[in-house]
């Protein structure tokens, strides 16, 4: 009944705080790919395309994480794996070069596909859980929808923050 008003007495309850059973055990652990996309990520950060407000959560998420008490530099005590890949700023840096959409969403999925390549074999995180515990960022209306099916079919198993996009496509089945 948190924020419902009492018909009897016309008070709105307070809530309570949870007890001390329910409190979490240890704090979650989040691990960071410093170095696993340089294809994507080499010289982006400053670049105007990583400041875009939707594309600047790429480079602003991993930089909260790294500061927060959430990180850790050891991948065997974490809880969840962050993989930073700068797609979108990516993108929009090819773009604004003039390569044409088509010729950059290639690029992006071959540096992708590299980019996994090299968490999934030099790492052995990805493999105790088929990549369930790995986070992606796609922060715009794009989204993840820019990978071809192969890249998707990596990475179907993985936690994805997206940006505003349908997920009535065939392509976000979580099943």
């Amino acid at each position: 009944s948190g924020g419902r008003t009492n018909q009897k007495t016309g008070s709105v309850p307070q809530r309570r705080p949870p007890a001390p059973s329910q409190e979490v055990p240890y704090p979650m652990r989040i691990y960071i790919y410093d170095d696993v996309a340089p294809a994507l990520n080499r010289n982006l950060q400053g670049k105007d395309a990583c400041l875009a407000p939707y594309s600047a959560a790429e480079v602003v998420v991993p930089e909260l994480v790294a500061q927060s008490s959430l990180y850790t530099q050891h991948g065997e005590l974490a809880d969840f794996y962050l993989v930073p890949v700068l797609s979108e700023c990516f993108m929009i840096n090819r773009l604004h070069k003039g390569y044409d959409f088509s010729r950059s969403a290639a690029a992006l999925n071959k540096a992708f596909q590299l980019t996994l390549d090299e968490v999934q074999s030099k790492f052995p995180y990805w493999s105790r859980t088929e990549g369930r515990d790995h986070v992606f960022i796609f922060p715009t209306e794009r989204g993840p929808a820019i990978l071809t099916d192969a890249n998707m079919h990596r990475i179907r198993k993985s936690i994805l923050i997206l940006g505003t996009t349908s997920r009535s496509s065939a392509r976000f089945d979580s099943w």
